[in-house]
């Protein structure tokens, strides 16, 4: 199967790694892709975000517009859609979701039902995500991903000043003296 993620921040892109992860293949831009390599890969999995007011990632719009313009009938083509978004935004979900339904208006066959995640939750959305993986590889016909989300976090004391003067910030953490 392709695995093809637009993504603004990074969040989609690391969701598309997990998944291409668990189904034993690479994940790409969906610009990378092209309508023939779906026809003739005949599973595809998107993993998009949205931006702005309901837009397109930058790296998805060239992808979407051949979609758009092309008059190739995809019925060959089972995909699946996962639509990341922020809640405080209007639009959230809006790229997804328009995803989803050009895939349809060109006859291409849904896996799963299309699922909307809620990145700004406590969770970045990964518990919704999990799930997501978990319904997508039995329809795949493939054994459970392992996937684990930590919500929990244990403080350790540590006596190093060195960590205090020159931190290393870890992507979505946030060090703190207490």
């Amino acid at each position: 199967p392709i695995v093809a993620y637009g993504s603004a921040s990074g969040t989609a892109m690391k969701f598309a790694r997990i998944v291409a992860d668990f189904i034993g293949t690479k994940s790409l831009a969906i610009n990378n892709l092209t309508i023939k390599q779906m026809l003739t890969r005949k599973v595809a999995i998107f993993v998009i975000s949205t931006i702005g007011e309901g837009e397109y990632p930058t790296n998805s719009r060239k992808f979407i517009k051949q979609l758009i313009d092309s008059m190739d009938v995809l019925s060959d083509v089972k995909f699946a859609v996962c639509a990341l978004g922020n809640h405080s935004y209007k639009y959230y979900y809006r790229a997804g979701i328009n995803l989803y339904e050009l895939l349809e208006q060109h006859l291409a066959k849904p896996i799963v039902p299309l699922v909307k995640i809620d990145t700004s939750l406590e969770d970045k959305g990964e518990t919704a995500f999990e799930g997501w993986c978990q319904t997508l590889s039995r329809e795949l016909g493939l054994k459970p991903p392992k996937i684990e989300v930590h919500l929990n976090y244990s403080l350790k004391e540590v006596d190093d000043d060195g960590i205090i003067s020159n931190p290393l910030n870890p992507v979505g953490f946030e060090l703190a003296s207490i």
